[in-house]
C-alpha cells in the first residue's frame, strides 16, 4: 500500500492522469477533465510511464535525492517516439533515443526565454524581487539570504544580475560539471529535509518547504531538459504525497508554475490546482 497517499483513493484514473499531465489538461464546466492526448500521444505516454515510476517510488518509500531526480528525468526525456496518423488511427513508430538530453549533465550555460505581460507570461515583478534576493545572497554576495546564510545555491548559479536578465528577456545560469550541478542540488535537498523535520505536524510549513525546494531546483536549471514537467509536476506532487499532502492539477496556461514567480504566486497556483481535485475542502489550510 502506498504510504501517506490517502488522497489518491478519492480520485478517478482521469484525475490521476491530470496530476501528471502537467499543463496539458483542462477542467470543463461540467467537472469533466479534457486533455489533448490524441494530439500529443507520445508526450502523454511518457508522463504516464513517469507517473507509474513515481507511484512505485512512493510505495517503496524512496526519498528525494539527485539520483531519484535523474531517474525521473530519464523516464520523462530519454526515449523519443515518433507518431503519425494512418487510416484514422494514431500509430507509434520506433523513435530515436534522445541521447544526453536528460538527467544531470555538464554544461557551459543553461536558460530559457522570459516573457512578461503576454500569453506566454513566465515572470513577474514580485518574482524578480525574490530572485534578486537570492542573487544578492550568493556566497560572495552583499546580503546573506535568510534560508541560506552561507550562500544561496540559486544565487551562486545565476550568470547575471536578475535586472540584466529581465532586460535581455533571458534567464541564464552558469555552466558546471555534472558533479558540481548535483552538489548544488544536494544543498537544496538537504535544506528541504531540514525544513520538513522542523515542521512537525504543521502542513502549511510542509507545503511551503515542498514548494521552495522544487522552485529552487527548477531555478538551478541543472538538467538537460524538461525542468518544468519534472519539478513543477512530478517532484512537487511526489513530495506532496510523500508528506501526506494533496497533489495539484496544473491546467494549461499555468504550467510555468516554477518560472520567475514569487513564493505567494506559486503558492496560489498550487492551491488552486489542489482545489480542482478537492473542491469541497477548505483551501486555506493544507
Amino acid at each position: 500500500m502506498l504510504p501517506n497517499t490517502k488522497y489518491l483513493r478519492q480520485f478517478s484514473a482521469k484525475d490521476i492522469l491530470g496530476i501528471f499531465a502537467l499543463g496539458r489538461v483542462e477542467y470543463l464546466p461540467d467537472g469533466n477533465l479534457r486533455n489533448n492526448v490524441t494530439r500529443e500521444p507520445g508526450y502523454h505516454v511518457k508522463l504516464l510511464n513517469t507517473g507509474t515510476f513515481v507511484l512505485e517510488a512512493l510505495a517503496n518509500r524512496i526519498d528525494l535525492s539527485v539520483d531519484f531526480i535523474s531517474d525521473v528525468a530519464r523516464h520523462c526525456m530519454k526515449d523519443t517516439t515518433e507518431w503519425e496518423e494512418e487510416g484514422g488511427f494514431i500509430i507509434a513508430r520506433q523513435g530515436r533515443e534522445n541521447k544526453g538530453q536528460w538527467g544531470y549533465r555538464g554544461q557551459s550555460s543553461k536558460g530559457f526565454e522570459l516573457f512578461e505581460g503576454t500569453k506566454y507570461d513566465n515572470c513577474s515583478k514580485a518574482g524578480f524581487k525574490e530572485l534578486q534576493a537570492k542573487y544578492d545572497g550568493r556566497t560572495d554576495g552583499p546580503t546573506p539570504h535568510s534560508r541560506y546564510p552561507k550562500g544561496h545555491p540559486v544565487g551562486d548559479l545565476l550568470m547575471h544580475d536578475p535586472g540584466k536578465m529581465k532586460r535581455d528577456m533571458y534567464y541564464w545560469t552558469k555552466g558546471t560539471t555534472r558533479e558540481e550541478g548535483q552538489e548544488y542540488n544536494k544543498k537544496i535537498i538537504d535544506k528541504h529535509r531540514e525544513e520538513i523535520e522542523a515542521s512537525g505536524s504543521n502542513n502549511d510549513q510542509k507545503f511551503d518547504a515542498n514548494l521552495e525546494c522544487c522552485h529552487d531546483l527548477f531555478l538551478t536549471h541543472r538538467l538537460g531538459d524538461g525542468h518544468t514537467r519534472i519539478f513543477a509536476g512530478f517532484i512537487f506532487n511526489f513530495l506532496q504525497l510523500k508528506h501526506g499532502l494533496p497533489p495539484s492539477i496544473i491546467e494549461g496556461g499555468e504550467d510555468k508554475l516554477f518560472a520567475i514567480f514569487s513564493r505567494e504566486e506559486t503558492r496560489d497556483i498550487a492551491v488552486k490546482g489542489r482545489s480542482r481535485l478537492m473542491p469541497h475542502e477548505e483551501t486555506s489550510t493544507l
